[in-house]
């Protein structure tokens, strides 16, 4: 299963193999495998590394009074800059690998460079925003910049953020 799952390409496969690729790709195995990792793998370690910046915002926040923490806009603005900082590196990668095809046209190159660049760029801000913006309502509404550290809280947080990433 893991071996056809890596294979790049379907040149130089006999017809046999091919048919086992597609009976793999219509598996109940790789459906599980797809929803996991983008569900799980991808989607929840990327929405908690764009929760971390809005973490480091809280925290240096704590000492500051109400009315400052309440009108600071600081967690937004780091989870917008890494959202950006992460779509591109994404972009980077994704550009770099559809670049070194050979046999990439000109027009699948300028497809990547729209996919990666526009729509992934906005995907990462919408879902950044997405998290910044429960955290603070969380904050705002408990009246408390620390309110509860618990593990639900945590995924009350970047919950939305990750169903929205791995339906992506």
């Amino acid at each position: 299963f893991v071996r056809g799952v890596l294979l790049a390409s379907v040149d130089g496969l006999s017809p046999e193999d091919i048919a086992r690729r597609a009976s793999i790709a219509w598996s109940w195995q790789n459906t599980a495998f797809n929803a996991i990792f983008s569900f799980i793998a991808s989607a929840i370690t990327e929405e908690t590394l764009k929760y971390l910046p809005v973490a480091y915002s809280r925290q240096s926040l704590r000492k500051a009074d109400k009315q400052t923490r309440q009108r600071s806009r600081a967690p937004l603005d780091y989870a917008l800059a890494w959202g950006l900082g992460l779509g591109l590196v994404e972009a980077i990668g994704g550009i770099h690998t559809a670049g070194n095809d050979p046999k990439a046209t000109w027009a699948k190159v300028a497809l990547t460079v729209f996919e990666r660049v526009v729509l992934g760029a906005t995907a990462h801000l919408i879902t950044a925003a997405l998290t910044a913006l429960r955290s603070i309502r969380r904050d705002q509404t408990s009246g408390d910049t620390f309110p509860d550290r618990s593990f639900s809280t945590f995924l009350s947080i970047i919950g939305p953020s990750a169903l929205l990433h791995g339906a992506n």
